[in-house]
């Protein structure tokens, strides 16, 4: 979408914690000045490819009737005057295909593990508050292994929750 890349924001001190941030910045501006030099007005969006395609894909297919050209064409262009230094761009058919560059991806995942060390993954307060109920006793039942596992899976998904940054409640 114009004007806004999917970087996250800096979390609990660290620069970054997600490594991907600064190579969707760099395709976010790349693609943008591209189609700007284009002459493009209109709304575009950076997609997530299938495996094995990238980190990012330009549909063209919007641009097509703005810019009176075939979506290949456009996407052949877009790639060939992207000039990227941890990102590169090349076109199949009418998509680009927005890939790290060598191992950068790797080595950013490592400095961002190496700052946020045990937070590493962990996300900023999402505003959620969730409540979540599991392991209610059966008082007519007989005790077995199902009911020691229960809690288990319930205060683990209870402490993802948390990671993930949801203000999660238990009740038992």
């Amino acid at each position: 979408m114009r004007g806004t890349p999917e970087a996250g924001p800096a979390h609990r001190g660290a620069r970054s914690h997600d490594p991907l941030a600064p190579f969707l910045a760099e395709i976010h501006s790349e693609v943008g000045r591209i189609l700007d030099d284009l002459g493009y007005q209109g709304e575009w969006t950076l997609e997530v490819p299938p495996g094995g395609m990238g980190l990012r894909a330009l549909p063209c297919f919007p641009m097509a009737a703005f810019l009176r050209r075939a979506p290949d064409e456009i996407a052949s262009e877009v790639a060939g005057r992207y000039r990227g230094t941890r990102t590169a761009a090349g076109s199949k058919g009418p998509y680009v295909n927005l890939s790290a560059v060598g191992d950068a991806l790797a080595r950013e995942t490592l400095r961002s593990l190496a700052a946020m060390g045990d937070l590493y993954g962990s996300h900023p307060p999402t505003g959620r508050r969730l409540l979540l109920e599991h392991t209610s006793a059966n008082p007519n039942g007989p005790l077995h292994v199902g009911r020691t596992r229960n809690p288990i899976i319930g205060d683990t998904l209870a402490r993802i929750l948390r990671f993930a940054g949801d203000d999660v409640t238990v009740e038992y």
